[in-house]
């Protein structure tokens, strides 16, 4: 257990795949003559019990780690390819489903969407040679991330029930904040719990999301990214503040 945070990782996509399939048999089993799910079904049971318990054994996982702990690049070619996947993923979702958005906020998105793959492939560049990215190199990700929550609160809003959206939501938010973690960290600011934990999530509710998804490119990419930054990041000691002499002493 050298690398506690990648056998994580990969419990998390092993875990995010069952939560997938039980979603699909959901979906095709268990939609009423309005094709609406059908209250209680044990398949819908059995997923929610398996999302909360893998939300408390993130949470558990996360508060075992030395929180005195500050990320590094570890470097490594597979940091560049995950950026690369989740700035192809923005892309492709930017080309296909551009006409559906309209007015400043669809603009917004649309500019974001075509300055963060970018950005975010020149950090995942920086990355891979072990340097540590500049904080703007991330931002437009986290922007586009928010931008995209936004702009889907109108379909998601529509939906009856909270089954057909809470998936694309709950792993946007955590692509945001595991996207919001890298640009902290860019600029010494970062907390290790928070960035496994965002990370962990995003991986097990982007998967599931999958079964049932318009934007599957986006949550494709994001879970190769996250898997890919959390397989070769590297947690060290923080460095001790200086001490301080009389001399640096104003009084």
């Amino acid at each position: 257990m050298k690398h506690p945070v990648r056998y994580a990782a990969l419990t998390m996509l092993a875990l995010g795949g069952v939560g997938l399939v039980l979603r699909r048999l959901l979906y095709s089993m268990a939609l009423d003559e309005k094709n609406l799910l059908s209250l209680g079904h044990p398949l819908e049971t059995i997923l929610w019990v398996l999302t909360a318990a893998t939300a408390v054994a993130v949470v558990v996982f996360c508060f075992r780690m030395d929180k005195n702990l500050t990320l590094r690049s570890g470097g490594g070619l597979e940091q560049a390819v995950g950026h690369l996947m989740m700035g192809l993923g923005m892309v492709l979702t930017l080309i296909w489903n551009l006409p559906k958005m309209e007015g400043g906020l669809g603009f917004v998105w649309e500019v974001l969407g075509k300055l963060a793959p970018v950005m975010l492939a020149a950090a995942g560049i920086a990355s891979s040679r072990g340097k540590q990215p500049h904080f703007l190199l991330h931002l437009p990700t986290c922007l586009f991330l928010m931008v995209h929550m936004v702009n889907q609160y109108r379909t998601w809003s529509a939906e009856p029930q909270p089954q057909a959206y809470v998936f694309a939501l709950l792993g946007c938010v955590g692509l945001t904040l595991f996207a919001y973690y890298c640009t902290a960290f860019d600029v010494a600011m970062g907390n290790s719990r928070m960035y496994v934990g965002a990370g962990l999530a995003s991986l097990y509710l982007c998967t599931v999301n999958l079964a049932r998804t318009e934007y599957p490119l986006l949550y494709l990419g994001g879970i190769a990214w996250v898997a890919a930054d959390l397989w070769s990041a590297a947690f060290l000691p923080q460095p001790p503040e200086p001490e301080r002499t009389a001399q640096d002493d104003p009084a």
